[in-house]
């Protein structure tokens, strides 16, 4: 499961880490930085679930990384197209 995830959550997920980092380089806290962490911590209790290194198998969630990227990525598509669709008019 995580070898076939792990594309789709860079995909997904590596346009927020960048406007995180250029938010941060930039000391400016935004929405980004926040989702860059929910993400970010996401994955990072998966590859450690995963591996039994500090959390137990009882805590993979294979799919809420991918998902809060999913979701995000989403909600930003569908803001941009309404923005484009107002200014329009």
């Amino acid at each position: 499961m995580m070898v076939i995830s792990v594309p789709v959550f860079v995909y997904l997920s590596y346009p927020m880490f960048l406007a995180a980092y250029r938010a941060l380089k930039n000391r400016n806290l935004n929405m980004d930085v926040m989702y860059s962490m929910e993400i970010g911590v996401a994955f990072i209790s998966r590859i450690l679930g995963t591996f039994k290194i500090i959390l137990s198998s009882e805590f993979l969630f294979d799919e809420t990384a991918i998902l809060l990227a999913t979701f995000l990525t989403l909600g930003k598509y569908l803001e941009q197209k309404e923005k484009e669709k107002h200014r329009k008019r």
